[in-house]
């Protein structure tokens, strides 16, 4: 109805078309959607559900006229990012070296290069840059300027899902020296700590100025930190 379409217009809440010759989505019932939904995803994962409603309707449809609602929990954060990829078998190291710097430099949420054989039996490298939604193009454009690539794939609408995360300052004791460490901790849903370990720039600077192994310090404050 015209009413539908103005406030899925408004909302931004998506529709999907059928030649069912009778009102799927009333007023009433995209309005509700309206003012309880904070936002459409075609597609969501959840750890796991709380509770399941059921409701029928009273129209004969050619499929069962039932709804169903979910009340679930999930993860921390769930986003939808891009994967920009290509297939390199004529380039050096050097040149996948200076790649992952500029795709770096760009903002490339994360980088990897895989390596595998080509179909004319070539060992060749694969490059994955993980991206935020709008940015295809240019890590595209720069794969394509900085490899002389033809192509590459991109898929779009990739759900990542991530635990809530933040970086803590911690002051240490190691060895006679106060020394200011970077801790990164992540917690589950309910707000329980996971898991935590020290920003890794942190500890090779450490390791340099007191020219100790990486390792020994990597334990000293692993052994230190208390959260």
């Amino acid at each position: 109805s015209p009413i539908v379409m103005d406030i899925a217009t408004q909302h931004r809440i998506p529709l999907e078309f059928s030649d069912i010759p009778q009102e799927i989505a009333t007023p009433t019932g995209v309005a509700l959607l309206a003012n309880l939904v904070g936002s459409f995803k075609p597609s969501i994962s959840v750890a796991g559900i709380n509770k399941v409603g059921y409701g029928a309707g009273s129209f004969s449809l050619p499929f069962p006229n039932l709804l169903r609602v979910m009340l679930c929990y999930g993860w921390s954060k769930n986003e939808y990012i891009s994967i920009v990829e290509t297939n390199l078998d004529d380039v050096s190291g050097e040149i996948i070296g200076h790649l992952i710097e500029r795709l770096v430099d760009l903002g490339a949420l994360d980088i990897q290069v895989l390596q595998g054989i080509t179909k004319k039996n070539r060992p060749s490298y694969v490059v994955q840059v993980t991206c935020k939604t709008g940015e295809e193009e240019k890590f595209a454009n720069l794969l394509m300027k900085e490899t002389g690539s033809l192509g590459v794939k991109v898929r779009r609408g990739v759900e990542r899902i991530t635990l809530k995360r933040e970086v803590v300052k911690k002051t240490l004791n190691l060895w006679g020296h106060v020394k200011e460490v970077r801790i990164k901790v992540s917690y589950d849903s309910n707000g329980e700590i996971t898991n935590y370990k020290p920003e890794f720039e942190d500890i090779k600077k450490i390791s340099r100025e007191l020219n100790l192994p990486v390792k020994k310090v990597y334990n000293k404050v692993m052994k230190e930190i208390s959260l």
